[in-house]
C-alpha cells in the first residue's frame, strides 16, 4: 500500500461479543504499530479514528449495539484535517431518490446521527515541510489489532461478529457517496474501492470463516422481528409455551416472500425436525372448527396468508393445527396438534439466557444470547469469550480467551437441551468444584423459572397460589435461611456495641372481667415484638407480612417476656396463640447467581422479625374506693425482658405503644385512657402499661343518691305537719329512717366491704343522722306541746280550716320551727359540700 493522505473506510457489522475495544481497521508500518486505527470502543460509546503514529486521534461519540446490523462510514481527508463519520442510518434497499429528496434527506441524516468535525494534529513532531500522511509499505489487519508489523495480537483487541460489504477507499468521500454506502444504495458513479471482500487482496486467516448473507438480511432491517428455529421436537401447546416463555410469539408466514425465506434458512434442520410424517416446523395457527378457518393463537384473528397443499388446508377435530411440509417446498398442512416437529419463534429481540450455578470466581460467563447456528444447533454466545455449542454428542462450553476453559453436560441423554437444570463437568476454571449443577434459563431477573421451563414474574413464588404448570413455584417455600452455627439461645448480636432494639407495641383487645369484690383486673392482649436479627435471611417475602409465617420458630431466638402487677407481683398467664413472622422493610439482596435458586433473599439486617403472642392476663389492681362511686382507678401492668440487661436489649416504643380495641364501657366503670411508659430497674427494660378507669356513677344517682335525698327531704317535711299530728309525723319519719337503713345495708352488700368509709357510706351515714336527729327533734317538739296542753279533750287538726286563726305561738310550735329552719339548712349544706367533693373525684385520679 501507498503512502495517501485520504482514505474511507465502509462497513456493515453485526457484533456478538463485547470487547474493550474492537478494531474495524489496524494498520502497521515499520515505524508504528498504530498508522491507521480505526476502532470502535463499546463501553465508551466512541469510535476512535487513530492515524499517522497517533498524530491524530480523534473519538466520535456513537452508541454501537450488540447482535444488531450497524452500518458505518468513516471518512479521514489529512491535508484538508477533516474527518466525517456516518453511522447507523439504514432506510432500506431503493432506487435512487431525486435531487430533492437526497438533499432533504441528507440534511436530517447530517443533523442527527453523523459526525464531521476538523482533526487537531500535535504538530510539533513532524519536520519541516513534512506532509501529514499515512506512510505506505505497511500491514493491514481486519478484526485485529496489531501492536507490531509483525502481529503481537491481543485476543482482548478483536472483532467478534459478521462483516459484510467491507470497503476500504484511499480518497475521502463526500457525504452524498457515504451515505450511498451506509444505506446500501449502489450506483455506478461510486468509485472501485482500494480493497474489499472480493478483489482477493484480504486473505481469511486465523478462527474466521466466509459467509453468505443476503442484501435484505443486512440492509433491511427496519423491521426488527425476526425468527429463529429450535431444532427439537415438541407439541403444539408445548411449541406455544416456549415462545411465551422466549417473549415471543409462534411464527406465521404473512407472504410468499415471508413462507420462502423461512423454508430455505430451516429445511436444512430436516433430519432433527421431521419423524414419520414430513412436518419440519410448526406454523403459528390453530383451527376454529365452529367457524371453519385458521386463526393465530395468542390474539386469535384470522389470517390472511396462507400456503396450504391441496386438500390439507381444512381444519378438523383431528387435524386442528398446521405445519410446514417438505413432501412440497413452500407448503403447509394441517396436523394434529400432538404431532411432535421443531418450533419457530418469531422475536422483536435475540433473546437473552442467563446462567447461574457459577462461582464467583469463575471464568465462565453468565450472559448469553442466541443468534446463529453451528452443527445444526443453536449458539448460545456469551458478552465476551465464552460460548455453549454442540461438538459430536455433547452440549459445550469454551473460551476464546481461555483455551483450557471447557465444560460440558454428563449423565444426560443425547438429545438434552442445555435450557434448565444440568451437571456440567468444568475443566480449566478458577472454581473448586469440578462437578457443578448450573442453570441456564430464558427467564429474565424479574421471573422465576419453574422446574419445566415456563416463566413467571417473581413476585408469584410462593404467594400460596399455583402459577406454574407444574407447581414447582409453591415448592420449598422456607421463609427463612437458618447458616450453620447459629443458637436460638444467643439474642441476636448488637451493632457497634449498642443494645439490641426491641420494639414493643400492646393491643389490648377486651377487659373480660372487672372486679371490686376481689380487686382483679382480666383482659385479653396481644403485644407484638420487633426486632433484626443480623445472622439470618430470609427468602420470597410478601408485601403483607402475616403471609411470611414461620411455621417452624423454635429454631429462631425469640424474646422471653415477663409480665409483673403495678406491684411487681406475678400475673396469671394464659397462652393462647404465639406466632413468628418476617416483615418485609427492605428491598431485597442483589441477585446471587452462584446459586441455582432464584428466590428474592432479604437480608436479616433490614428486615424485621415480628413475633406476636395473644393471652389472657389475670392481675390484681389495689382500688381506692374513699370516692366511690364518684372514683377513677388506675391500674398497671409491667412488661420486661426475662434474662437480658440493658447492656444487650432495650424495650422501644413501638407506634403509640399500646392500643386498647374492644368495648370502653364496662358493667360499672368506663376506660379513660391507657398509657405506655419505659424505665430500668435493676439494669433490666422495663415497660409499664397504665390504664384509668372512671366510675359510671349514673347508676347510682338514680338508684340511691335520689332517693335517700328524697326520703330525707319527706322526713323534713314532717316539721310541717300540725304539732298535734305527732304519730303521722313521727311514723313517717320512722319510716324514713327504716328505708335508709334498708338502702344503707343492701348497698354495702353489694359493692367491696373495705376498713374504711368510701363516699357513699358517707352519704347514707349523714342521711341517718339527718333522719335520727329529726326525729329526736319531733319527740322533744311532742314532748314539750303535752306540758302545755289544758285537761280536755280537744279536738285534732292535721291541717287548719281555711279562715281559722292558728292560735297563738308556744314553746313547741317556736322549737319545731327552729328545728325545720335547722334541718333544711344543713341538709343544704350537706348537698353544697357533698356535690363539689364528687365532681372533684370524678376529674382527679387516685
Amino acid at each position: 500500500m501507498l503512502s495517501i493522505c485520504q482514505l474511507t473506510l465502509s462497513l456493515h457489522i453485526k457484533l456478538r461479543r463485547v470487547s474493550p475495544y474492537t478494531p474495524l481497521l489496524s494498520y502497521a508500518t515499520e515505524h508504528s504499530d498504530n498508522e491507521i486505527l480505526i476502532e470502535l470502543a463499546l463501553q465508551e460509546k466512541a469510535i476512535n479514528v487513530i492515524c499517522c503514529g497517533e498524530l491524530v486521534f480523534e473519538v466520535v461519540n456513537a452508541t454501537i449495539e450488540l447482535y444488531k446490523w450497524q452500518h458505518i462510514c468513516v471518512s479521514l481527508d489529512l491535508s484538508a484535517r477533516t474527518l466525517r463519520v456516518l453511522y447507523d442510518n439504514v432506510v432500506g434497499v431503493a432506487a435512487r431518490p431525486s435531487s430533492a429528496a437526497l438533499l432533504s434527506y441528507l440534511s436530517n441524516v447530517l443533523t442527527a446521527q453523523s459526525t464531521e468535525q476538523s482533526v487537531k494534529v500535535d504538530t510539533t513532531w513532524l519536520k519541516d515541510g513534512q506532509q501529514l500522511e499515512v506512510k505506505g509499505g505497511g500491514r493491514l489487519v481486519v478484526g485485529q489489532e496489531m501492536d507490531s508489523i509483525e502481529g503481537d495480537f491481543d485476543v482482548d483487541q478483536s472483532l467478534d461478529g459478521i462483516v459484510a460489504d467491507y470497503r476500504l477507499y484511499d480518497v475521502a468521500l463526500g457525504a452524498e457517496e457515504m451515505s450511498d454506502l451506509v444505506n446500501c444504495r449502489s450506483t455506478r458513479e461510486q468509485k472501485e474501492p482500494l480493497l474489499d471482500l472480493r478483489n482477493g487482496k484480504l486473505a481469511v486467516k486465523g478462527p474466521s470463516r466466509p459467509l453468505n448473507a443476503s442484501e435484505r438480511e443486512v440492509c433491511e432491517e427496519r423491521d426488527v422481528r425476526f425468527d429463529l428455529l429450535f431444532p427439537q421436537r415438541m407439541n403444539f401447546e408445548n411449541a406455544v409455551k416456549w415462545c411465551t416463555n422466549l417473549k415471543s410469539t409462534l411464527s406465521v408466514a404473512r407472504s410468499d416472500k415471508d413462507n420462502t425465506y423461512m423454508y430455505d434458512n430451516y429445511v436444512k434442520f430436516s433430519p432433527q425436525c421431521t419423524g414419520t410424517w414430513t412436518n419440519l416446523y410448526w406454523i403459528g395457527v390453530y383451527g376454529d372448527l365452529a367457524g371453519d378457518r385458521w386463526l393465530t393463537p395468542v390474539d386469535p384473528r384470522p389470517i390472511a396468508y396462507d400456503n396450504f397443499i391441496q386438500g390439507w388446508g381444512k381444519p378438523s377435530k383431528k387435524f386442528q393445527c398446521v405445519t410446514m411440509i417438505t413432501k412440497e417446498d413452500y407448503k403447509w398442512a394441517a396436523a394434529s396438534c400432538l404431532t411432535e416437529t421443531c418450533v419457530v419463534c418469531n422475536f422483536t429481540r435475540y433473546p437473552p439466557a442467563r446462567l447461574r450455578g457459577l462461582c464467583k470466581e469463575s471464568l465462565l460467563e453468565r450472559s448469553f444470547h442466541i443468534f446463529e447456528y453451528e452443527n445444526n444447533q443453536l449458539v448460545f454466545d456469551g458478552r465476551w469469550h465464552v460460548r455453549i455449542v454442540w461438538i459430536n454428542t455433547s452440549w459445550v462450553m469454551e473460551s476464546r480467551v481461555h483455551p483450557d476453559l471447557r465444560a460440558w453436560i454428563i449423565n444426560e441423554e443425547r438429545d438434552v437441551h442445555p435450557v434448565g437444570i444440568h451437571t456440567w463437568e468444568v475443566q480449566g476454571d478458577e472454581c473448586e468444584e469440578k462437578q457443578v449443577e448450573m442453570l441456564l434459563t430464558f427467564c429474565s431477573q424479574d421471573e422465576y423459572t419453574c422446574n419445566e421451563g415456563t416463566c413467571i414474574p417473581k413476585d408469584r413464588r410462593c404467594d400460596l397460589a399455583v402459577d406454574c404448570p407444574d407447581q414447582s413455584d409453591e415448592m420449598n417455600c422456607a421463609v427463612i435461611d437458618i447458616p450453620s452455627g447459629y443458637s436460638s439461645r444467643l439474642s441476636p448480636p448488637s451493632l457497634n456495641s449498642n443494645p439490641l432494639p426491641l420494639l414493643i407495641s400492646i393491643n389490648l383487645t377486651s377487659i373480660k372481667e372487672f372486679n371490686l369484690v376481689s380487686f382483679t383486673i382480666s383482659i385479653d392482649a396481644i403485644w407484638q415484638l420487633k426486632w433484626l436479627d443480623r445472622r439470618l435471611q430470609y427468602s420470597n417475602l410478601r408485601g403483607n407480612y402475616r403471609a411470611n409465617k414461620l411455621r417452624d420458630f423454635d429454631t429462631v431466638w425469640t424474646p422471653g417476656i415477663k409480665v409483673r402487677d403495678g406491684t411487681m407481683s406475678s400475673v396469671d398467664t394464659v397462652v393462647r396463640s404465639r406466632s413468628l413472622y418476617v416483615a418485609r422493610v427492605a428491598d431485597p439482596l442483589p441477585d446471587d447467581d452462584t446459586t441455582i435458586v432464584e428466590d428474592d433473599v432479604y437480608s436479616g439486617s433490614n428486615n424485621l422479625l415480628v413475633y406476636e403472642e395473644e393471652h389472657t392476663l389475670t392481675f390484681r389492681c389495689h382500688f381506692d374506693l374513699q370516692m366511690y362511686p364518684f372514683d377513677r382507678q388506675r391500674c398497671s401492668i409491667i412488661f420486661k425482658i426475662q434474662d437480658l440487661t440493658q447492656e444487650l436489649c432495650i424495650l422501644v416504643k413501638d407506634g403509640p405503644g399500646v392500643v386498647f380495641l374492644g368495648t370502653r364501657r364496662l358493667l360499672e366503670y368506663y376506660l379513660m385512657t391507657e398509657t405506655f411508659s419505659n424505665f430500668t430497674q435493676d439494669a433490666v427494660s422495663h415497660v409499664k402499661v397504665e390504664l384509668e378507669f372512671k366510675n359510671l356513677y349514673r347508676y347510682y344517682l338514680g338508684n340511691t343518691f335520689l332517693p335517700t335525698l328524697m326520703l330525707v327531704i319527706i322526713c323534713c317535711i314532717t316539721l310541717c305537719f300540725d304539732l298535734a299530728d305527732f304519730q303521722d309525723r313521727i311514723m313517717i319519719s320512722l319510716t324514713s329512717l327504716l328505708v335508709l337503713a334498708t338502702f344503707f345495708v343492701q348497698t354495702s352488700q353489694s359493692i367491696t366491704k373495705t376498713s374504711y368509709l368510701k363516699l357513699i357510706d358517707v352519704w347514707f351515714v349523714a342521711l341517718i343522722c339527718e333522719d335520727f336527729f329529726i326525729i329526736v327533734g319531733l319527740v322533744i317538739i311532742e314532748s314539750l306541746r303535752m306540758k302545755q296542753l289544758e285537761p280536755r279533750l280537744k279536738e285534732v287538726k292535721p291541717f287548719l280550716a281555711f279562715g281559722e286563726k292558728r292560735p297563738a305561738v308556744n314553746t313547741a310550735a317556736r322549737v319545731n320551727a327552729a328545728m325545720l329552719v335547722f334541718f333544711t339548712g344543713s341538709l343544704l349544706v350537706m348537698l353544697a359540700c357533698f356535690v363539689p367533693v364528687c365532681f372533684n373525684s370524678l376529674n382527679t385520679a387516685h
